[in-house]
């Protein structure tokens, strides 16, 4: 286990310490949290919910039918929500890389969202990943997550 503990998901990113107490056979290791980074879901803009009401347009209806949209037309507005998330969450990562200065980390990331997250991580943080699990944990407490980590189940 490495000193700092990426936990984060598309709305949020969490970092955490590992804490080593003593040498007492009692002591154990504590995990400590940064204050949560929460990376908020996006606001939909009026032009990424798709075509106008009917009655409502606001530009007069394009003279092209190739150039028109209807008003069932999809805009594929969760792609989009999605990787715009995904580029805040890759740039907090890499904020709280350059203040650390950590050697290596580890990185707990939903299972369906993590290979693209580790495609556009850049490459100093790619150097010190030590190692990555697809498990989401962001809701977890800290005693569970100690839980998590350390088998003490």
């Amino acid at each position: 286990m490495e000193n700092l503990i990426i936990i984060a998901s598309l709305s949020c990113v969490r970092t955490l310490w590992r804490v080593e107490v003593g040498d007492a056979p009692s002591a154990r290791d504590h995990l400590v949290e940064d204050s949560g980074h929460q990376v908020p879901f996006l606001r939909i803009k009026p032009s990424d919910r798709g075509s106008d009401p009917s009655g409502q347009l606001s530009q007069p209806a394009p003279k092209s039918p190739e150039s028109s949209r209807s008003a069932g037309e999809t805009t594929h507005l969760g792609a989009k929500l999605e990787r715009k998330s995904l580029r805040r969450v890759c740039d907090r990562i890499s904020t709280v890389i350059a203040k650390a200065g950590v050697p290596r980390l580890s990185l707990f990331f939903p299972q369906e969202h993590l290979s693209q997250l580790l495609v556009i991580l850049p490459a100093q943080v790619r150097a010190v990943l030590a190692s990555q699990e697809g498990v989401e944990l962001t809701q977890l407490p800290l005693v569970k997550l100690e839980q998590y980590f350390w088998g003490k189940c």
